[in-house]
């Protein structure tokens, strides 16, 4: 591990003493298209600019991707909110922020509904057989947060917003000065709770009072939170042939989480935080280089009302619990223009990972405390290895070729009281193509081999039946796509196949002992397109449209939890007077649920919501710009589920925003 990191900081350095031009470079990027005319992406890519974002007055990261073609946003057992993309969930995807792998190294995810989005300057989302420059685990894909720079003058935005159970105080400072740029933000978030439908039935066999979520009406249970976070991002771009860059991030919270399984469970402490430094440069004509190291912490404290959650049927494994997780790590990468048809990429990645959690009043299924007080810390630690390169190669101006491959290393170093794995390797090739058939249109295609290796928490969990014997996941990514693009209409439309084997699912074994398993042969196809119209200035709509099949091979049947059809619908109209108004509107199909963790199944129902902002721009005396805006969320007060338990009626937000 010292040599490798000495390795990647000596690429830093090396950047940071070479000259020439870096304007190609995004350092809050790992792989960036449009270095040379022919290197096109050869698979979908999609962006959230914080424009976006502002207009359609998002507020977490979670509802951002929400309206992503081919995503989908759900709640998980603790009340996170987790990403699924083509199928594919977020413990099969590599979530980043400013390029920096960003989760809860035990199971694999962080909880997007944590992250807020007024220090964001665009979230960019890969899909399919991502560059193998991204290392393992990325399935379903990337997705990269990417925060905002100092640019210009001094600047701050205030922001203050309150609804009917939440209150909401943002605060944003950025400045630039000669060759130093920083931005800093800090954000308050709290909730008594998520307001239910005036329609929610409290007899609802599934989601009512007599269900594992326990849910009467009104107020759904232990949804209340506190929510904060504070973002520090500090360059040094002293000319045009250095750029460096720190970042750190915090996400805090202490917050219930909704009733499910019966457990009546709270988070008293939740925290993450990430540093990284990085460094870019061209070396010369041929050779550009980009290092980046960074550390990334989790800890939490979770309380289990043991009484009411026997109460109710279900299961105190403990009454409290503490998690102490790090990733840590570093990655390189050089560019190399051989030729002006060539261009090569070669990256290499370390991350550790390690995880400790300890109990107070460990006990079995049946309740009964097994170690009284706090027991032993519990220590699970392993390292990924990564090496790829890809080469570009184009013909002509209109076509182009990359191909590449990666070998990818996973060893599991230290399992706690259970069996420590051997080590996984893996080569993972890929190949795509581009072609521009005119100026305004292109096709693609790519095909590749993914693979994300198992999670700590499906290696050990004794209480979510770790399985030590697990085999890494493998797909064979396929995706064929055409693009339309003028200065009205953006459009495009993909078909996508992903080939799985070994893909691992949480199942109830013949005594009812929840366990992970490998299912042998499973296959998720579908198409996805999405359509952007400028009618005029200042008038905007879009829309997408997912299908997904999503198919167990080896047992016969659907997958669950995944919607075969998804829709998306905007339109947003800024008037000439500062008045701003967006609409949105999402229908999601009916997807099948397999409710506590056995073989009975049971399909959700279809739902339709809509989005409502609008927003004034003005002058408040010395204030310079400042917005005032109402947003009204599931305006028809739809009472809807994805199978983790009701989801929230109406809601309001009324706030202003000073900028000064």
């Amino acid at each position: 591990m010292k040599q490798l990191l000495c390795f990647i900081l000596c690429g830093i350095m090396a950047a940071i003493n070479g000259v020439s031009d870096i304007k190609t470079y995004d350092l809050g990027e790992i792989v960036v298209y449009g270095h040379k005319k022919q290197d096109r992406p050869v698979v979908i890519i999609n962006e959230i600019s914080e424009e976006e974002l502002i207009n359609k007055g998002i507020q977490t990261v979670a509802e951002a991707l929400e309206l992503i073609p081919g995503a989908d946003i759900q709640n998980t057992t603790k009340g996170e909110f987790s990403l699924n993309i083509r199928g594919f969930n977020q413990n099969e995807l590599k979530i980043l922020i400013d390029g920096v792998p960003a989760y809860e190294g035990y199971s694999g995810i962080v909880d997007l509904g944590a992250i807020p989005v007024e220090s964001i300057k665009k979230i960019v989302i890969t899909k399919g057989a991502c560059s193998v420059l991204y290392g393992a685990n990325t399935m379903g894909g990337v997705v990269n947060i990417i925060t905002n720079k100092g640019m210009g003058k001094p600047s701050t935005a205030l922001t203050a917003s309150l609804g009917p159970f939440a209150q909401n105080y943002i605060v944003n400072h950025s400045a630039k000065r000669g060759g130093f740029n920083y931005h800093l933000g800090y954000s308050y978030r709290a909730s008594d709770g998520i307001a239910l439908s005036d329609d929610f039935n409290k007899e609802d066999p599934w989601i009512g009072e007599s269900s594992e979520y326990r849910e009467a009406g009104k107020t759904r249970e232990l949804s209340d939170y506190i929510k904060q976070s504070f973002n520090a991002n500090i360059g040094y771009v002293p000319d045009e042939n250095l750029s460096t860059n720190l970042s750190f991030s915090w996400f805090g919270q202490e917050r219930g989480c909704s009733i499910a399984l019966n457990r009546y469970w709270r988070f008293a402490d939740w925290n993450q935080w990430q540093i990284s430094i990085a460094g870019k440069k061209r070396l010369n004509p041929i050779i550009s280089v980009m290092g980046r190291l960074f550390y990334v912490e989790h800890q939490d404290k979770l309380i289990d009302d043991a009484d009411l959650t026997v109460a109710a049927g279900g299961k105190s494994w403990f009454d409290r619990s503490k998690y102490d997780d790090f990733s840590a790590g570093g990655e390189f990468h050089s560019h190399l223009n051989l030729a002006e048809w060539n261009l090569m990429k070669i990256g290499v990645r370390y991350q550790k990972d390690r995880h400790r959690e300890n109990e107070y009043n460990a006990k079995n299924k049946s309740g009964t405390i097994l170690v009284p007080g706090w027991g032993d810390w519990d220590t699970y630690e392993a390292d990924n290895y990564s090496v790829g390169m890809e080469d570009l190669i184009g013909i002509g101006n209109n076509f182009s070729i990359i191909a590449g491959g990666s070998y990818d290393l996973f060893i599991p170093l230290r399992s706690a009281d259970m069996p420590c794995p051997g080590k996984v390797q893996i080569l993972t090739p890929q190949v795509g193509a581009h072609y521009s058939i005119s100026e305004n249109t292109e096709i693609f295609g790519s095909i590749g081999q993914k693979i994300r290796f198992p999670r700590m928490k499906e290696l050990y969990s004794e209480h979510a039946g770790g399985n030590p014997d697990l085999k890494a996941e493998r797909t064979i990514a396929s995706e064929i796509g055409i693009k339309q693009k003028s200065g009205i209409v953006n459009a495009y439309v993909s078909l996508f196949n992903n080939d799985i084997s070994e893909l691992i699912e949480q199942i109830k074994d013949s005594s009812g002992n929840w366990m992970y398993v490998n299912i042998g042969k499973s296959q998720i196809c579908g198409l996805e397109t999405e359509i952007d119209v400028r009618i005029f200035k200042g008038f905007n709509v879009n829309g997408n449209y997912t299908y997904l099949h999503a198919w167990n091979i080896e047992e016969d049947c659907e997958l669950g939890q995944r919607p075969a059809h998804k829709i998306n619908l905007g339109a947003v109209y800024d008037f000439s007077f500062g008045l701003s108004a967006c609409l949105q509107a999402m229908y999601v199909g009916k997807q099948k649920v397999y409710f506590d963790r056995g073989a009975d199944v049971r399909m959700t129902r279809d739902y339709t919501l809509a989005n409502i902002r609008i927003s004034q721009k003005l002058t408040i005396f010395e204030f310079g710009l400042s917005e005032l805006f109402i947003s009204v969320n599931n305006i028809t007060d739809k009472n809807y589920e994805e199978g983790n338990g009701p989801m929230s009626g109406r809601s309001f937000l009324a706030g202003l925003k000073l900028i000064f």
